[in-house]
């Protein structure tokens, strides 16, 4: 979980530090702020956008098993 406000000033005008802590946080990280899952690391994203079988958004936003949540072995 982390607390980070993704459109505080700070973090519109330079917004790496942000991408940084997200990436240290996890390969999936709850924004409790928002209530939503977040990825920032380039292989959970790629993973996500090209596995649609597993990441749907016409089912709506729930995430149907803990093993797409998972990191590799």
């Amino acid at each position: 979980m982390l607390d980070v406000d993704l459109f505080a000033d700070t973090n519109l005008v330079d917004p790496y530090p942000m991408h940084e802590d997200l990436r240290e946080s996890g390969a999936v990280v709850y924004l409790e702020r928002y209530r939503v899952w977040a990825m920032a690391r380039h292989a959970e994203v790629y993973a996500a956008l090209t596995d649609y079988e597993t990441f749907c958004s016409s089912v709506g936003g729930r995430i149907r098993s803990r093993s797409a949540l998972s990191a590799p072995a």
